[in-house]
């Protein structure tokens, strides 16, 4: 421990500690890394990180949350809990990447700054279903931030003992915002048990614990002890491990009776540290150690040991007829109290682990062997199971355009490219639409704008480079370059009626308004409720919306749009990534569909 503020004082245990959980950590990532990519091989790299990462910070928060009830029941858990910090310093490492990097993809690079993103992209605050998962999530991070900040005892102090671990008890507040983030997020996309069932086997195993380990707390204190005039009956000597201690209940506050080299001493249970139980220490090197954190106290006074200054009450002891009496006042903290001296039997002391010594004890390196493997086994078969079933991993691919294209850009009813083909037999030109969309998550409006200055005719004749997204045999353009992407031509005049066919008129169709550049290729899915605001960030940006629905079990897509574009995107804007049904006008316009929709007639499905 350290009375000033140092990053880490490093010893043989927190090296082996740190080595051991980051192998697992890489060993964890790589694994699902590698089954992501064998078995979806058109998953992108920005969903697998995120995906990784995720899973991982929340399996780790739930092996953070069970070290505490574990070590008390079974003590060779402490080989965890020592160093827990580090624990969670690296889970909150793992998170941080999942949620900056998150942040970035699905609120970044837009129209809006990423953080008001957040909290105004989706406002759906009134309703369960449709809440914004995502801020959950980042409150949550926010919790771990605090606590990874202030893990180091030179807060603890500055802080307080209990107000640091009061501050501290906020990991169960972020668990519970990030079961909501899980539940009302991922989970209403994945159609797979298998995320269900490990949540809720995550869950009860934490409730579980908790309550054992709390009755096993319990159990000790309802030792009734019998009174001899003023004393209380501890109990027989022979029932005290040396060097080692018993706890007893003395006025609803534990006591820890410790006996070494043929003498008795008697302090509170309560470590000044974070509250650890004395008691389950050991006398090292002539003073108490707590089997927390190694803090450490005189038996005869209290008192830590210079340059150190917490103080513990003491409490005055006798021995009668091989039995063991304490008086139930306790002394003011730091008081000395004349250790009492026995005759017994030298005894060998039970192994104890501490974390600051060099050498793990046989037993305790024997379990650490075996969690090793059992830890190592379980990571295998959840990165296996969580990247095998993963759903909604679609064949969209995003890939460079193979050579310009020449043709025409239109800006009404949609943003689209009509790449200029073959004529057809009457000497008519055969044209093939393509949506465009911007870089970043901004539409092409600006581009349109700047060739309006340069060129007054509304369709300039162009060539254009960039980047395919194309999904169920359907093709948008990135103009990934912006303006640099489009060079202006001197050709042919686009002819001044386009062919719109109407197909169907006021029909109502059902499905999901998407953004058509993450949707096609530049996230994968890009679709549903986890990408609702980075949808609204898209379509609010000048990105065409789209909309996708299914007839006769075939996926279908068509641009929508209104008399009135410059309302659309508030109109839709609630709708955005929601399953719904629209009425309106189906118009067949080349070989993409037109829906010109009635804002007023969308509903939830």
């Amino acid at each position: 421990m350290s009375t000033s503020y140092q990053l880490v004082q490093w010893n043989t245990q927190k090296k082996i500690y740190d080595t051991t959980l980051w192998i697992f950590i890489v060993f964890y990532l790589s694994v699902f890394w590698i089954i992501s990519f064998t078995v979806f091989p058109t998953i992108t790299f920005e969903n697998v990180l995120i995906r990784s990462f995720g899973t991982l910070a929340i399996i780790m928060l739930h092996i953070v949350l069970a070290i505490g009830p574990l070590a008390r029941i079974n003590k060779h858990w402490k080989l965890l809990l020592y160093n827990r910090r580090h624990f969670g310093v690296s889970l909150f490492i793992i998170a941080s990447v999942h949620a900056w990097f998150s942040l970035w993809l699905f609120h970044g690079n837009g129209n809006m700054w990423m953080f008001m993103s957040l909290f105004l992209s989706n406002t759906n605050y009134g309703s369960l279903y449709y809440f914004p998962f995502q801020v959950l999530g980042f409150l949550a991070y926010l919790i771990l931030l605090t606590m990874a900040f202030t893990s180091h005892d030179y807060w603890l102090n500055t802080l307080s003992p209990n107000f640091w671990k009061t501050l501290h008890y906020g990991v169960y507040l972020a668990y519970l915002l990030l079961i909501g983030h899980i539940c009302l997020g991922v989970l209403e996309l994945e159609t797979s048990w298998i995320y269900f069932v490990l949540l809720f086997i995550g869950a009860i195993t934490l409730i579980t614990l908790h309550i054992w380990s709390g009755f096993i707390e319990m159990k000790k204190d309802h030792q009734n002890l019998s009174h001899q005039d003023d004393w209380l009956l501890v109990g027989n000597l022979d029932t005290i491990p040396e060097k080692q201690a018993k706890i007893v209940l003395v006025n609803n506050e534990r006591v820890a009776i410790f006996k070494y080299n043929k003498t008795l001493s008697a302090v509170s249970n309560i470590c000044k540290h974070q509250g650890g139980p004395i008691g389950e220490g050991k006398i090292v090197q002539g003073c108490i150690t707590c089997p927390w954190h190694g803090y450490q106290y005189r038996p005869e006074d209290g008192c830590a040991p210079p340059p150190f200054k917490e103080k513990l009450s003491t409490y005055n002891l006798k021995f009668k007829d091989n039995l063991i009496y304490i008086y139930p006042k306790k002394n003011p903290e730091g008081t000395y109290v004349k250790p009492l001296e026995i005759d017994y039997p030298n005894i060998k002391a039970q192994e104890f682990y501490i974390g600051w010594k060099a050498k793990i004890p046989k037993n305790y390196f024997i379990f650490l062997k075996k969690i090793s493997i059992i830890f190592l086994m379980l990571l295998i078969v959840l990165a296996g199971l969580l990247a095998l079933k993963q759903k909604h991993i679609a064949p969209s691919y995003y890939s460079q355009l193979p050579k310009p294209k020449q043709g025409f850009l239109i800006q009404y009813p949609c943003a689209m490219f009509l790449e200029l083909g073959n004529r057809d037999i009457y000497g008519n030109p055969n044209f093939k639409a393509y949506p465009l969309v911007n870089a970043r998550k901004f539409g092409v409006g600006a581009i349109f704008e700047s060739l309006k200055k340069q060129d007054h005719n509304q369709a300039p004749f162009v060539e254009i480079t960039g980047n395919w997204m194309h999904r169920d045999s359907t093709y948008i353009i990135e103009l990934s370059n912006g303006l640099n992407s489009v060079k202006t031509l001197h050709a042919p005049v686009l002819p001044k009626f386009l062919p719109m066919t109407i197909i169907d008129s006021s029909i109502t169709l059902a499905g999901e308004i998407i953004d058509p550049k993450c949707y096609f290729g530049a996230m994968n899915p890009g679709q549903g409720k986890p990408h609702k605001s980075c949808a609204i960030r898209c379509i609010s940006g000048g990105i065409s919306p789209m909309f996708a629905y299914t007839i006769f079990g075939t996926k279908q897509y068509a641009l929508l749009y209104t008399e009135n574009p410059e309302a659309l995107f508030e109109d839709i804007k609630p709708y955005i990534g929601d399953p719904i049904k629209i009425q309106g006008n189906l118009y067949q316009f080349y070989n993409w569909k037109l829906f010109k929709i009635n804002t007023s007639k969308i509903f939830r499905q």
